[in-house]
């Protein structure tokens, strides 16, 4: 995420453009019609036949590394999800950490050291980043879950035009433990990038991400490098401070039963 500080008061996505186009008569239709055609775009009907996935992911922070969930702000792991859910877990792959894992299942958070047997305790930080890793990889479908979808009009970012697409829950307004999404739909039908709060960091941050490339593989279509912008967040001027890639996908490769546990188990 990238860490704008605007102040105490809870980041608002809605600029006087955003909140005039959100409330046409036909800014709900029309939103929900590009989140239609993202999901068609992104093999939504395959993505819900698959029960579980891996993705080789690779992270690393150029700078304000103590954001970052891992030593050295950098790490290449696996991630193992549930696509139906948030049940998932993270395996180091490298380093001092290699074998070690996170897990969250249920909202419940857990942690195995090579060798050992789970220990269940909460984590804020498996909390918040297992998924959101989920979340980026999977946006086009996962934010069909929002309730709140409008059209956001049209805006220009370094001289090409993007459709904008405005996502939250119940209402436009800003809520203090709910997300705003502010989503750029290229002339493909593709995201380019997304804005938006990050309500489990601080209330008062704002992040954006710019997909690059995609990997069309076994009918989904995933993000293949994912690049953070900040602390200034300006997509006119982008800079970054974090990167996240996917440098493989696979379907299937662990059984949901490893993924979705309980600590009675």
């Amino acid at each position: 995420f990238a860490l704008t500080l605007n102040s105490c008061k809870l980041s608002d996505l809605r600029t006087p453009a955003i909140k005039e186009a959100i409330s046409q008569p036909d800014a709900e239709d029309k939103g929900k019609l590009f989140l239609a055609q993202l999901y068609r775009a992104y093999g939504g009907t395959y993505w819900d036949q698959i029960e579980t996935y891996r993705a080789v992911f690779k992270e690393e922070f150029f700078k304000l590394k103590f954001a970052s969930a891992f030593p050295k702000g950098k790490a290449i792991v696996y991630l193992d999800y549930v696509a139906g859910n948030y049940d998932g877990r993270l395996t180091f792959t490298e380093g001092k950490k290699e074998g070690e894992q996170w897990g969250i299942s249920d909202w419940k958070t857990w942690s195995r050291k090579k060798g050992e047997e789970i220990r269940w305790k909460d984590s804020n930080k498996i909390e918040f980043w297992l998924p959101t890793y989920q979340y980026f990889v999977q946006f086009p479908v996962k934010i069909r879950e929002a309730t709140y979808v409008r059209y956001a009009g049209q805006t220009v970012i370094q001289g090409e035009t993007y459709e904008t697409v405005f996502a939250s829950w119940g209402t436009d307004t800003p809520q203090k433990d709910l997300d705003q999404y502010l989503i750029y739909v290229n002339s493909k039908g593709y995201i380019y990038a997304i804005e938006y709060t990050i309500r489990g960091a601080g209330k008062w941050l704002h992040g954006a991400c710019i997909f690059e490339d995609y990997h069309h593989l076994d009918n989904v279509t995933i993000p293949k490098t994912m690049k953070v912008l900040g602390p200034k967040v300006d997509l006119n001027n982008p800079k970054y401070f974090h990167q996240m890639e996917v440098l493989e996908f696979k379907q299937e490769v662990v059984p949901k039963e490893e993924l979705s546990i309980s600590p009675a188990q």
